[in-house]
């Protein structure tokens, strides 16, 4: 049987759910980065000390609006696959995708807040891992469970993909940028921009499409593809 709770309980879930629902309100209002807890101790008619017995900074609130957000996304995934369980694969997928949409119109200011620009100064920590993880693990199922009923081929003979020589040299660019090595056709090409002499390291290396900048470089900026060195 359930330990009955005492008022002082039942008060305080009351204030902690107020807190939650007027700085969801501010997000919609102000985004994120204006959440403030002042001003949600304001509108509720706290004092702005008063906040802190029921949350421990607005970082804490924030998360506590991350995490509701996740859930709430994940709660519309979930019964999207329950109400299309006896569907093909492919429809579940796109049921499942349609209610991520429809979740995000409806709810646009979280979805932003989880999805969107990062929040200056802020950290998300790991209690906001298990609710950010269900709309995606919601999706892996539907993928399980065809895979556990036959329903998924595992060979299905898709054709082989032919890249234009264009778009080969584009990926040889892009790779050699990333590796290193044969760079403007010359095996381990080095530049080398300030420094090298007296004995002196230089500032800044690039070899292989890799920049390698000195930890005593000063006033380096990288601007549209140009390096340059002031210190």
């Amino acid at each position: 049987m359930a330990k009955e709770r005492t008022p002082r309980q039942l008060a305080r879930e009351r204030i902690t759910a107020d807190l939650i629902e007027e700085g969801r309100r501010q997000l919609a209002e102000h985004g994120a980065a204006g959440l403030s807890l002042r001003s949600v101790a304001r509108e509720l008619g706290m004092v702005s000390s008063a906040v802190y017995r029921y949350v421990d900074s607005r970082d804490d609130l924030l998360t506590r609006l991350i995490v509701e957000a996740y859930d709430s996304l994940g709660d519309a995934v979930e019964a999207s696959l329950e109400s299309s369980a006896t569907a093909a694969p492919a429809d579940r997928w796109v049921r499942a995708a349609h209610a991520v949409r429809d979740w995000a119109l409806e709810r646009p200011h979280e979805y932003f807040l989880i999805f969107g620009t990062p929040v200056p100064g802020y950290a998300a920590p790991e209690a906001t891992a298990v609710a950010g993880t269900r709309a995606s693990l919601a999706l892996v199922r539907i993928v399980v469970e065809a895979s556990e009923r036959g329903q998924v081929d595992r060979n299905p003979g898709l054709p082989t993909a032919r890249m234009s020589e264009e778009l080969t040299e584009d990926f040889s660019v892009l790779r050699r940028s990333i590796e290193g090595g044969d760079q403007q056709g010359f095996p381990n090409n080095i530049n080398q921009i300030g420094g090298g002499n007296n004995g002196q390291a230089a500032n800044v290396v690039i070899q292989g499409g890799g920049i390698f900048v000195n930890a005593y470089a000063r006033n380096l900026n990288i601007t549209n593809n140009i390096i340059q060195n002031n210190g």
